[in-house]
């Protein structure tokens, strides 16, 4: 099998050639540092419903990952979780999600929606994300806010910091 996990921890990923598609087994409910790092030629991963975190350079390096669910669970992102995804576009966090400095730095990230419950941690989680356009924050009432271009500041957003 191409995964290593240890008591629900996913701590290796060892992609066939050339893999572009993976759907994380079931079992799994922590992702473990660096587990997908550099898995230059995945496209997509499915993650478990029932996944509760994602740790520090998770996804770091995947620069073709185009599509990832963040199920509505999932209660921490890493630092630099996603640092370096250059072709991950959008993002859904939907849940009661803590996410940590530069989860996303240098991802080629245009949008990302968040839940009222999103918190950050650390400050900067969209460093250096350059083609970032608009962050949607679903607010109390589920009334959504749009923070555009001009107020995103580089995507630096200091309000978020800590």
């Amino acid at each position: 099998m191409n995964f290593v996990i240890e008591r629900g921890v996913l701590t290796k990923f060892r992609p066939a050639l050339f893999q572009k598609e993976v759907i994380v087994p079931e079992n799994v409910i922590f992702i473990g540092d660096k587990a997908f790092k550099g898995c230059t030629h995945l496209k997509k991963v499915v993650l478990p419903k029932n996944l509760i975190g994602i740790s520090n350079y998770a996804f770091s390096g995947c620069e073709s990952l185009e599509e990832i669910n963040i199920p509505k669970c999932t209660n921490s992102i890493g630092s630099f979780a996603f640092q370096g995804c250059s072709s991950l576009k959008t993002i859904e966090i939907l849940g009661n999600t803590g996410i940590c400095a530069n989860a996303f730095e240098a991802s080629g990230l245009q949008c990302l929606k968040l839940s009222e419950h999103a918190t950050f941690f650390g400050g900067r989680p969209m460093v250096s994300c350059s083609d970032l356009d608009a962050v949607f924050y679903a607010g109390d009432n589920g009334k959504v806010f749009e923070i555009n271009r001009e107020t995103l500041d580089n995507a630096h957003l200091k309000w978020w910091e800590v």
